[in-house]
């Protein structure tokens, strides 16, 4: 299951192209540590709804709940901390323009 621990390290695996999309080739993929213990404690249904929904926040705190805190035993610092991580590199790739359209915006402000 999906989870910041999962997220953080696809952003460090994966690249991203214009737009902020990211790219996992199937080698990138396989290489993704997947933290299943306790993986069968997941209510699959609900986070069907809450994915439907795009409620990934909601997603992210069961699927670190369950597979993170209880099957791997990290603290909440640490799951929180993994978030941050996840977070900040996602934010980056989201917002870094391609280097045309920095180029154009420096000639319109000009």
């Amino acid at each position: 299951m999906r989870s910041k621990f999962l997220f953080a390290f696809s952003e460090i695996t994966g690249r991203s192209y214009g737009g902020g999309v990211l790219e996992l080739e199937p080698n990138e993929a396989e290489a993704l540590p997947l933290p299943l213990t306790g993986a069968e404690n997941l209510d699959l249904d609900k986070l069907d709804t809450l994915l439907r929904t795009d409620d990934i926040s909601a997603v992210l705190d069961i699927t670190d709940e369950v597979l993170l805190r209880q099957g791997m035993g990290l603290s909440l610092q640490e799951t929180k901390q993994l978030r941050t991580i996840w977070e900040k590199l996602r934010d980056r790739r989201v917002n870094r323009k391609p280097e045309r359209f920095k180029q154009a915006t420096l000639v319109t402000k000009v």
